[in-house]
């Protein structure tokens, strides 16, 4: 399963530019983690992480 999963994932093209990463990958879940930019982050200057109570 990982493997298909990660075959996909390294096609798409905005996870490079996001330098995004497979954290996570299990029946049912699968968790995406990038490093912080500026460039990513809303209006207000708000990223979300993963131990975020508002995600």
């Amino acid at each position: 399963m990982y493997e298909k999963i990660l075959e996909s994932f390294n096609k798409q093209g905005l996870m490079q530019t996001f330098n995004a990463k497979l954290a996570l990958v299990e029946n049912g879940r699968t968790e995406i983690t990038c490093d912080f930019s500026a460039g990513l982050t809303q209006q207000h200057g708000f990223s979300c992480r993963s131990d975020d109570k508002y995600r």
